[in-house]
């Protein structure tokens, strides 16, 4: 009985430490997990449930390994091996929860013995994200301030209490000298004899008052030498914030000291420069009052202004505005100007300067002053003024010429006046660096070379053809200079349009021609008009007494008729006409001559159609000259037109009150070397003609102070333009065009 209540006290009692164990494991803040020996999870606690996302049901069966960071996984092997041979073992890993996140845990494995045999494995678990990012922070913290100590230009040394050197940066040694080696554990004193009291009083400072900032001393560096710092000393504290060391940041002020010294002598040397030129110096403070005149003020302007006063002081009336303008930009802007004003001597009198004004910004970064330097430029303002007078003139005498003017270098147009653009159909800017031969027709692109290769002299004149923008060519007189312009040579000179000058002698010669025909058509009115007469009235006499020769009597009188009108058209020629000339409709008219070719034009197959404005002008004209003209012209469109089609005929006004009459055929055309001799007497391009019929309408034209022009391409047809002037009547003429065709 007692060996039975013994045992069952020994029950108890194992039940009871069981109970504890589960407690404490139930209980416990660490994630705890018993793993099989292949590291799958058999139980876990809340707080492994809670780091891992899972429950323990979830958790079951899992493998460790599974769950942590592929990185890790060899460590953690290793870990398992070593508790399996019932050794505990201790690593950190990158454990991820259910949710896919990471964390870090500090993990500890411990072996489950039972009977002497390794049987499962505890894993207990920290999470130790926060320490393992605080243990980062602090590494990247001592490595900026590891750099920073390393880098930094100022000498830095670290001593404790004991006043012994701990620790010194590589500016120090480039600074005074003295290796690291040479200073760790030496009594500093031992390298400042001579400032060991100031060092003392100011390591006192700093353990009852805080940090010393900025103190200049002279220090000696190894070599003997003094150099100049400046010393900021700042408490190093323990855990507990009680001060046990230093930290010296010496800065070398030898460039400032020897910067100081310098501004001192150059200041100076300025200062000898202000009192002795004769430009005017002024400093104005930002609000814009004087506080310094250099003496040249009085020599320059007579009296001395006015210290404090304003910028705007003796300053034009007319300039004040831009001067207070220009001294407030330079105040907000940092930035320097230039500019020109006046001061004002009298009334009557006024001294120009230019000024360039120097913003000078202080320590805060804003602008405290401006220094204006001011020179006397009244002799050469009007040396310019008298100068630009004179350019004007000339520049004036130059874009208005009625000749064109030129500048050429490198073959390329550097200058050309308006004329000399308008002449060829351009604006002055199109033409300019542009190749000269570019504006050179191109048959005459050899003439234009070799006159200037082969000129004699300087100068240079010749005829040639010009290039016009619309392709066609310009005959121009050049005359050319060589000249120097900007160091390099070019040719000068003038070019003027000699087309109507060549048209002119053309016009003459063609007079001379109608002279001659004048004398020819007198002479032969006179000697056939009355022979003809007898015969014509000879030749109806028999056609009446005589029934069987008719057809030829017929013949005869149509010649005749036809000699007649020959000698009619010689006497237009040879003599002036009576004319009569009134207001007239030119559609009235060419409605009254179209009906009279009618027929003529239905047997070759050909329409006429006419289209005009409304509410066209009247033309003060001779209305049966105006039919002869319609007539002839119309008449040779029909006879072009060997294989029919339309005439068209349009009247309208242009925007000069002029009237056009624009007839277009659909005929042969012309060539263009046949084109330029029409109008000469008794050339014709048809086989019967004589060549006077449109040397007459061109004199009619003339005549009526209008103009014929003819265009015409072969195969193409031509077009004849002929323009009258307006008759100036208030009157509007309302006949209303229903149009016609025939």
């Amino acid at each position: 009985m007692e060996e039975k209540g013994e045992q069952g006290d020994g029950i108890d009692r194992s039940k009871e430490t069981q109970q504890h164990c589960d407690s404490l494991v139930e209980h416990n803040p660490a994630a705890i997990s018993s793993l099989d020996l292949s590291g799958a999870i058999q139980t876990a606690n809340p707080a492994m449930e809670q780091l891992s996302g899972y429950s323990a049901q979830e958790l079951i069966g899992i493998n460790l390994l599974s769950m942590i960071d592929p990185a890790d996984v060899s460590r953690t092997k290793g870990c398992l091996e070593q508790t399996i041979r019932g050794e505990p073992a201790s690593c950190e890993m990158v454990f991820y929860r259910k949710d896919g996140t990471a964390m870090d845990l500090g993990v500890k494995f411990v072996p489950i013995i039972v009977r002497g045999m390794p049987t499962g494995i505890y894993f207990i678990g920290r999470d130790i994200t926060q320490r393992k990012r605080a243990e980062k922070e602090l590494r990247r913290t001592k490595e900026q301030l590891e750099s920073l100590f390393t880098n930094t230009s100022d000498a830095i040394v670290i001593f404790n209490r004991a006043v012994t050197v701990l620790q010194v940066n590589p500016a120090f040694e480039k600074m005074f000298g003295w290796t690291a080696e040479e200073v760790v554990g030496r009594h500093i004193s031992e390298m400042l004899p001579h400032e060991w009291d100031k060092l003392e009083r100011a390591c006192d400072h700093v353990l009852h008052v805080g940090p010393l900032n900025g103190t200049d001393v002279a220090l000696w560096r190894k070599d003997g030498t003094v150099i100049e710092i400046s010393v900021t000393i700042s408490p190093i504290k323990d855990g507990t914030g009680q001060v046990n060391a230093f930290a010296a940041m010496i800065r070398d002020l030898s460039e400032r000291v020897k910067m100081e010294k310098t501004l001192r002598e150059s200041e100076a040397k300025y200062r000898l420069i202000a009192e002795n030129m004769t430009d005017l110096i002024a400093i104005y403070d930002r609000n814009g009052r004087m506080t310094y005149a250099s003496p040249s003020f009085k020599h320059v302007l007579g009296k001395e202004p006015e210290l404090h006063g304003r910028i705007e002081q003796m300053v034009h009336s007319q300039d004040r505005r831009k001067i207070r303008e220009r001294f407030t930009e330079m105040v907000n802007t940092n930035q320097a100007s230039r500019f020109e004003y006046r001061y004002a001597l009298s009334e009557n009198q006024s001294l120009f300067l230019e000024a360039s004004g120097i913003p000078v910004i202080g320590e805060s970064g804003r602008v405290e002053s401006v220094v204006i330097v001011s020179r006397d430029i009244t002799a050469r303002k009007k040396a310019e003024d008298a100068l630009l007078e004179a350019e004007e003139k000339y520049r004036s005498l130059v874009e208005e010429a009625l000749v064109g003017v030129y500048l050429i270098q490198d073959w390329e147009i550097t200058y050309v006046n308006p004329r000399c653009a308008e002449m060829l159909g351009y604006r002055s800017e199109e033409m300019l660096h542009k190749n000269v031969m570019h504006f050179v027709y191109p048959e005459d692109h050899d003439l234009f070379l070799s006159k200037f290769r082969n000129r004699k002299g300087r100068s240079v004149h010749f005829y040639f053809r010009a290039l016009h923008k619309d392709g066609r060519a310009v005959d121009v007189e050049l005359h050319g200079t060589m000249t120097t312009y900007r160091e390099k040579p070019a040719i000068i000179g003038t070019v003027m349009d000699i087309t109507e000058r060549k048209r002119t002698e053309e016009l003459l010669r063609k007079s001379d021609k109608l002279s001659v025909v004048g004398q020819l058509a007198a002479g032969v009115a006179h000697e056939i008009r009355n022979p003809l007469t007898s015969l014509k009235g000879f030749v109806q006499l028999l056609k009446a007494k005589n029934q069987g020769q008719e057809q030829y009597l017929n013949i005869m009188l149509s010649e005749l008729d036809r000699i007649n009108y020959i000698v009619n058209e010689f006497m237009v020629i040879a003599k002036p006409q009576v004319i009569e000339f009134q207001p007239k409709d030119v559609r009235r008219i060419l409605y009254d001559v179209i009906p009279l070719l009618d027929t003529q034009a239905i047997m070759n197959n050909i329409q006429i159609r006419m289209d005009a404005e409304e509410n066209l002008p009247l033309i003060h004209c001779d209305e049966n000259q105006m039919k002869q003209v319609f007539i002839n012209i119309l008449k040779n469109a029909i006879e072009a037109m060997h294989h029919g089609g339309i005439i068209q005929i349009r009247v309208k006004q242009d925007h000069k009150r002029k009237l056009q009459v624009r007839i277009v055929d659909q005929g042969s055309g012309i060539s263009p070397e046949r084109l330029a001799q029409l109008g000469e007497p008794f050339y014709t391009t048809k086989e019967k003609g004589t060549g006077l019929g449109l040397m007459v309408c061109y004199k009619i034209i003339e005549m009526h102070h209008g103009t014929i022009k003819i265009k015409s391409k072969l195969g193409q047809g031509t077009t004849v333009d002929i323009v009258l002037p307006a008759y100036p009547s208030p009157e509007q003429n309302h006949f209303k065009d229903k149009g016609t065709e025939l």
